[in-house]
């Protein structure tokens, strides 16, 4: 079940992957969240360990990969876990 920080910062990073073409910042992420830094990234590395994320860098925001991307409510986020399934951000 994901936190409502984690909920935020998928959806942040689907989102933001998905007009821009690139990972938001960590900068960007603590303006967007009004979270800490330190916040951020332990939802972050929460993210990864529950497999909604990757790194092809080991702990590059540029290199972070979503795994997981559907349109889902935000109850819908805390209830179906991830299927494996990686999915392409153009």
């Amino acid at each position: 079940m994901l936190h409502d920080l984690e909920v935020k910062l998928l959806k942040i990073l689907i989102t933001y992957q998905a007009h821009r073409s690139r990972v938001p910042t960590l900068r960007l992420l603590k303006y967007l969240t009004g979270r800490k830094a330190v916040e951020i990234l332990e939802g972050i590395e929460s993210l990864e360990r529950q497999g909604y994320i990757r790194f092809n860098v080991w702990r590059d925001m540029q290199s972070l990969i979503v795994l997981e991307e559907e349109l889902l409510t935000i109850t819908e986020w805390r209830e179906v876990p991830y299927s494996g399934q990686l999915i392409e951000i153009r």
